[in-house]
């Protein structure tokens, strides 16, 4: 990194907001993981670690470390208007297409409509506290298996879905919201824990 950058990044942090899964649900992914490799053997993809998922809400990317406590009363503000929920990771799908396939994903199911209100609540908030803008793209809420190098027939993609559509993790209750730091690393993103917002904590 250059010196200029290193100035540049000085006081800030690369962050993202979250909610963590639970050992069984990273489990059930991992295993995942391995039904995408029996399907496709000779794929060329690059294969996040299951043990480091999360369900991204928000991703916020280098930001100063004196927005951090609006970014946190955000986080309350959105999370006290939704109580605690269940969620499962489940089935298999291909981003943009199984005709150009580059990404394969686990979906999210279960009370996803609570799911997709506290996103919107969340968007508002951080919007209204920070000026962070709203995302362009639709939410679309998804667990990244793996990442397609190249090009390859649509044929196989079409059985791995049909193949993973059978396959459900165990729910899952989605209590809180996370601020994360994502450090880069040779090994990977390291991701620390810095804020956590309880869902339903204005409810009685």
């Amino acid at each position: 990194m250059s010196d200029g950058k290193k100035r540049k990044n000085e006081g800030m942090s690369r962050l993202f907001i979250a909610i963590s899964l639970p050992q069984q649900t990273l489990t059930f992914l991992k295993e995942m993981q391995r039904t995408v490799r029996q399907t496709l053997p000779n794929i060329r993809a690059s294969w996040p670690k299951a043990e480091s998922m999360h369900l991204t809400l928000k991703f916020l990317g280098d930001t100063p470390h004196d927005q951090e406590g609006a970014i946190q009363s955000a986080m309350l503000e959105a999370s006290r208007q939704q109580n605690p929920f269940q969620l499962h990771a489940g089935g298999c799908g291909v981003f943009p297409s199984v005709k150009h396939p580059q990404v394969v994903w686990s979906g999210v199911k279960g009370e996803t409509e609570a799911l997709f209100a506290l996103f919107s609540d969340l968007e508002m908030a951080l919007l209204q506290n920070i000026n962070i803008s709203n995302e362009k793209r639709r939410f679309s809420p998804h667990f990244t298996l793996a990442r397609i190098k190249g090009r390859h027939p649509a044929e196989p993609f079409v059985k791995l879905i049909q193949r993973g559509q059978h396959h459900q993790g165990a729910p899952f209750q989605c209590k809180a919201i996370h601020l994360f730091k994502s450090d880069l690393a040779p090994s990977g993103a390291l991701h620390t824990r810095l804020f956590s917002a309880p869902l339903g904590t204005s409810k009685s």
